[in-house]
């Protein structure tokens, strides 16, 4: 199996960004160190140590034999890491985008790029019932989710600044990644490569504006442009939740339909995970064998052997711009600013690509 090794700073930190965004929540029962292992590709060493750092803290609290818990106060005490909060930054996020992987880096790295003084809290919310709550005041609410003209309205109410993330908006401020352009990386550096017969794999998406389907639309006309051969399996929400044997009923079709098939896009890391899980099983290997591109760069993927090619695109750059936008804010220099912007993603070239025949 892929492990990273010796990587305790960075999962604790992921685990830190998860009970933050309420991936885990107060009380709530962490996996076991099996499980955790398995779905983060990280050493039983690395996770016992990161969870005693975390217990030290007292942001978790380990109950034998029952398992480990997120403590009740976890997130005041996460907080309290970073001074006392002169400005408030609030995330308000839709409850059905807490596992979201690129929120996770955004968050990460918004933070990293803030002084200490500013506090950064998060409100889970469909925004359903009275909204804002009583004492809802930040500097700065950043809305992450599918939220109605009018649910932002109430948001904007409340706050002196408001920014979208992931979405564009004709009257709001926003930060969006360009997901059609990162579709287009993955097909360009596959064609690069010599790849003709090619595969994608992903979620359906909620609509044809989704992070999912820009991406896919990116690379149907890269794949399109340049004739070469195309499969895609875009995975229900049922076949999402049960990756593994979704994962391989769908890379079977691609290889029984195309013999020839040599590279698979994966619309997120985690799912490239599975293919190169099933090219081991098939004793296919990565990338002599079958080459494989993922989307997101999650905190483990370099880790990996042979290391995850991979799209770098919402999180690190929407986070370290978002916290320039707040800065500015903090020192009285937004009024008129106007942030509509679009961040270009970045292909990360590592090691499950490889050259194939003549390249272009």
């Amino acid at each position: 199996m892929n492990r990273v090794g010796g990587k305790n700073d960075t999962f604790r930190e992921h685990i830190l960004s998860e009970i933050a965004i309420g991936v885990y929540r107060g009380g709530q029962r962490l996996p076991a160190e099996r499980e955790l292992g398995e779905r983060y590709r990280v050493s039983r060493n690395t996770i016992r140590r990161a969870l005693s750092d975390l217990e030290t803290l007292g942001i978790l609290e380990r109950r034998p034999p029952v398992g480990t818990f997120v403590t009740a106060d976890a997130l005041e005490k996460a907080a309290s890491r970073r001074g006392r909060a002169e400005f408030d930054v609030t995330f308000v996020i839709a409850p059905d985008q807490a596992a979201n992987p690129q929120l996770q880096q955004l968050f990460n790295s918004c933070r990293r790029h803030l002084p200490e003084k500013v506090g950064v809290s998060v409100l889970f919310s469909d925004l359903d019932g009275e909204f804002p709550e009583p004492g809802y005041a930040p500097d700065v609410a950043v809305v992450f989710g599918n939220y109605t003209d009018e649910q932002l309205a109430a948001v904007r109410a409340g706050a002196k600044e408001l920014v979208l993330l992931g979405h564009t908006h004709p009257t709001c401020k926003f930060i969006d990644s360009d997901n059609y352009a990162g579709g287009r990386l993955m097909a360009g550096h596959a064609l690069e490569n010599g790849h003709r017969h090619l595969a994608v794999l992903g979620p359906r998406g909620a609509d044809d504006a989704s992070d999912f389907a820009r991406r896919l639309a990116g690379i149907r006309d890269a794949v399109s442009e340049a004739g070469a051969q195309l499969q895609v399996c875009r995975m229900s929400l049922d076949e999402v939740w049960n990756m593994g044997p979704s994962c391989d009923r769908a890379l079977g079709e691609f290889l029984r339909r195309d013999l020839e098939l040599s590279l698979v896009m994966a619309l997120y890391d985690q799912l490239a995970l599975s293919v190169i899980d099933f090219c081991h099983r098939r004793r296919l290997r990565v990338p002599d064998d079958m080459s494989v591109i993922g989307y997101d760069d999650q905190c483990y993927v370099e880790f990996l052997k042979p290391p995850l090619t991979t799209v770098k695109g919402f999180g690190e750059a929407i986070g370290a711009r978002l916290a320039r936008f707040v800065r500015a804010v903090m020192e009285g220099d937004a009024d008129g600013l106007e942030l509509r912007e679009m961040i270009p993603p970045l292909l990360i070239t590592r090691g499950t690509v490889s050259a194939r025949g003549n390249t272009r």
